[in-house]
């Protein structure tokens, strides 16, 4: 379990500083960026499955017409968000993409609540409210409306939505989603090139690196995510997502410092206690539903502890 607390910290970790090594690509356009950030992922999550045996796995298990559809869409969203990002840092936005962050499990929940229709307790709703109450206080600081922060947790929360109605193992997931958005990157790449405007070829040697050390750092988060989600239960991730939003905000503030208005630190501030205020709910209904699986178990698996133990049901009533 701590090899996955460790690696898990290290992925939210990772992904938070991201700007750091977006900020040295400032001068390149942030849409060749991402599209290189899609190209050079994509090739090492292919590497990755032919080394380690599990392309024949992946090409029978992934490549479905359902999984094409979903991770199409899933991998263009993916897409959508590392341009997000690199705009982000490249406006020195980077506040606007940690409140973005924050608010992503709130929208998670209220996409779950309006499309699956699973229960969102009124503690939540709550914690939704003020979390908006948050956003606007950021809005009003800064005086212009925190598109990146609307923008981000919406695209997320429809990401996430969609790939639980095509379940592969993450790495296959991952994989697959970026080959799915390959050849639309690589096109964009391929158009530039002709037009004489691509960074990759007139930026240097550094530039160059740069780029293809995108990707493969974009790979790093999702890696160890991978492994920490074996070692973890799911409800750990629940308080760890928000490192990430943490790590950014931090570099915000005394990194690239981001004027910060005092409004905008009470909206920041007020976001971050729904955040607290929510997981701690989250967690909460999940060990109430957890303690109840046992006895749930018992009555479907026999239709009732009573009629098991006079020998009314001499077999499950469905396969478990």
């Amino acid at each position: 379990m701590f090899q996955g607390l460790v690696c898990a910290l290290a992925a939210y970790v990772v992904a938070g500083a991201f700007p750091l090594y977006w900020r040295l690509l400032d001068a390149a356009p942030f849409l060749q960026v991402a599209a290189h950030c899609v190209v050079w992922a994509a090739t090492t999550l292919l590497v990755l499955l032919v080394c380690t045996g599990q392309w024949r796995d992946f090409w029978t298990l992934g490549l479905t017409r359902k999984n094409v559809l979903v991770y199409s869409l899933a991998g263009a969203l993916l897409g959508f968000n590392y341009v997000v990002m690199i705009y982000g840092t490249a406006t020195r936005n980077v506040l606007a993409l940690s409140a973005g962050l924050f608010l992503s499990p709130f929208m998670d929940a209220i996409l779950a609540r309006a499309i699956l229709g699973e229960p969102v307790s009124w503690r939540q709703y709550a914690s939704i409210a003020c979390s908006l109450v948050g956003l606007s206080l950021v809005g009003v600081g800064s005086a212009s409306t925190p598109i990146l922060a609307l923008v981000l947790p919406v695209t997320t929360g429809i990401y996430n939505i969609l790939k639980p109605m095509a379940p592969l193992e993450m790495l296959h997931g991952y994989a697959l989603e970026a080959l799915l958005v390959l050849p639309i990157a690589a096109a964009y790449i391929i158009t530039e090139s002709v037009r004489g405007s691509s960074v990759f070829v007139t930026g240097g040697p550094s530039v160059s690196c740069l780029l293809v050390g995108a990707g493969l750092l974009s790979v790093v988060p999702l890696l160890l995510l991978t492994r920490a989600a074996m070692l973890l239960p799911t409800v750990s991730f629940s308080a760890l997502q928000y490192i990430a939003p943490i790590v950014q905000l931090c570099l915000a503030i005394f990194y690239f410092k981001e004027p910060l208005a005092w409004l905008e630190l009470v909206g920041c501030g007020i976001i971050m206690l729904a955040a607290v205020a929510f997981t701690y709910e989250s967690v909460r209904e999940t060990n109430k539903a957890n303690d109840l699986l046992p006895v749930l178990y018992t009555i479907y698996l026999y239709g009732s502890p009573v009629q098991s133990s006079l020998g009314y049901c001499d077999r499950p009533s469905f396969e478990v």
